[in-house]
């Protein structure tokens, strides 16, 4: 059986957990990344997955110079069987959404409908809740 062909693009703590997870994943191999990096950035987490990336011979594409025809093409050229998202910070159109050959998904921190959009950890933490997750 052949390993399962991810593309990941992700950014902050989360996303670099992620793909620290599947990087352990034998049946798995991250084909590329794109993520947001900034070397003059003072935010501890903001070069984590570009930093893994570096680090395990990834090939990395920056998420604010990847435009959505060159990522369509990547994940066809790269064959890619999933693309794992975490806090992209855009919108993906459906003919970037159905370029992997098994699908897309999503991972958001926080338990959806509640706290959508960006930073949902702090609404979390800010609203008091008791209990949170991943959708």
């Amino acid at each position: 059986m052949r390993s399962l062909r991810l593309a990941v693009l992700a950014n902050w703590g989360l996303g670099a957990e992620m793909v620290r997870s599947l990087l352990e994943m034998d049946q798995v191999v991250i084909k590329f990344l794109v993520t947001r990096f900034d070397d003059e950035s003072a935010d501890p987490w903001q070069n984590l997955v570009r930093d893994l990336g570096l680090e395990h011979g990834i090939e990395i594409f920056d998420e604010r110079e990847t435009g959505f025809e060159a990522l369509r093409s990547l994940l066809l050229e790269q064959e890619v069987d999933i693309a794992l998202c975490h806090a992209y910070m855009r919108k993906l159109p459906a003919e970037v959404l159905s370029a992997p050959s098994l699908a897309c998904a999503n991972i958001h921190a926080s338990l959806l409908p509640r706290y959508r959009g960006a930073k949902p950890h702090l609404a979390t933490l800010a609203s008091g809740d008791k209990q949170s997750g991943l959708t």
